[in-house]
């Protein structure tokens, strides 16, 4: 049996706008805001049910950074919370290459030791890839089965996925797109009640109903210094437990310290067949080169990066920047 069409009903405009999703968020308030710790947490970016122990030791999966979480961790800085990262991709390559006694079957034990360390009021996570939808699930299963914080999804998956989400109960809310304006606002309410601007495409489902916020939807600004947020990333390790990409190893690169790096966001192109559009919008985005080169020489000389792999769909638009 399919899941069944649910209309999205707007949160009304005027008086009392966005009414309801207050309404939500003082609940969730009440309810969950213990503290004021967020976990952001990178789902596994690899099929679990194929996972292979050798190609694992042999540094054969890919092992991205949690770039979009490092986004999102400096649009936070400022509202007074206790934010921490979690890449569970890379944590469990590394705990399976050094623990010869840890089944990756056991991967979410790793999530159930942050959860219990860190003890945060609202959980973040991200999935970008299809390869990581299962884990996706079995990750937000497992935060409302413990039901103790405000559980957010976000990236690609759920920005498409958002309804079968809301509809399972997998998520108290969902947000489309880029969240670095959107996320701030949401926690805003959360944990102060402060609106601060509305912002749109933030779903969330009190009482079966489900609701989309109404507000601004305009690409975020991206332009940030990411060097803070590698304080909750180990870049320098991650080469040592999976690749970037096939090419890099084809060049010989396998045992090169790697990072991550953008430039330009969005695409001047409006391919159909591409999800880009609708997760960042029209457009094409720069952050400032100084900020940019600042951070290549941060990884070079403090983490000992000597390779990088540019995120950016569409990185000679602004050419003459270069």
């Amino acid at each position: 049996m399919g899941i069944p069409t649910v209309q999205v009903v707007p949160v009304p405009l005027g008086t009392g706008e966005n009414a309801s999703l207050a309404a939500w968020a003082a609940r969730l308030r009440r309810e969950k805001i213990r503290n004021r710790r967020v976990l952001l947490v990178q789902t596994p970016q690899l099929i679990l049910d194929s996972f292979d122990r050798e190609i694992a030791l042999r540094r054969g999966y890919y092992n991205f950074p949690p770039t979009g979480l490092q986004y999102l961790y400096e649009s936070l800085r400022g509202m007074g919370l206790e934010v921490t990262i979690l890449n569970l991709n890379h944590e469990l390559l590394k705990r399976v290459c050094d623990d010869p006694d840890f089944a990756a079957s056991r991967w979410l034990e790793i999530l159930g030791e942050a959860l219990d360390r860190y003890a945060p009021s609202v959980v973040g996570v991200s999935c970008m890839f299809d390869t990581g939808i299962a884990a996706l699930l079995a990750i937000l299963g497992e935060l409302r089965r413990r039901d103790e914080a405000v559980v957010v999804a976000g990236g690609l998956i759920p920005t498409y996925e958002w309804q079968s989400l809301l509809d399972r109960d997998l998520a108290h809310f969902t947000v489309a797109g880029e969240g670095e304006e959107r996320f701030p606002f949401l926690l805003g309410l959360l944990f102060d009640g402060v609106w601060g601007e509305a912002m749109g495409g933030i779903r969330f489902c009190p009482d079966g109903e489900i609701m989309e916020s109404r507000g601004v939807t305009r690409a975020a600004a991206f332009d940030r210094d990411l060097v803070a947020s590698y304080a909750e990333v180990r870049i320098e390790e991650h080469h040592l437990y999976g690749s970037l990409n096939p090419f890099a190893r084809m060049a010989g690169l396998a045992s090169t310290p790697f990072a991550a790096i953008q430039f330009q966001r969005g695409c001047r192109a409006r391919c159909t067949f591409c999800a880009v559009p609708g997760l960042m919008g029209k457009g094409v985005r720069s952050r400032a080169l100084a900020t940019v080169l600042a951070e290549m020489a941060f990884l070079i000389e403090e983490r000992g990066i000597r390779h990088f792999e540019w995120l950016d769909d569409d990185l000679l638009f602004h050419k003459d920047a270069f």
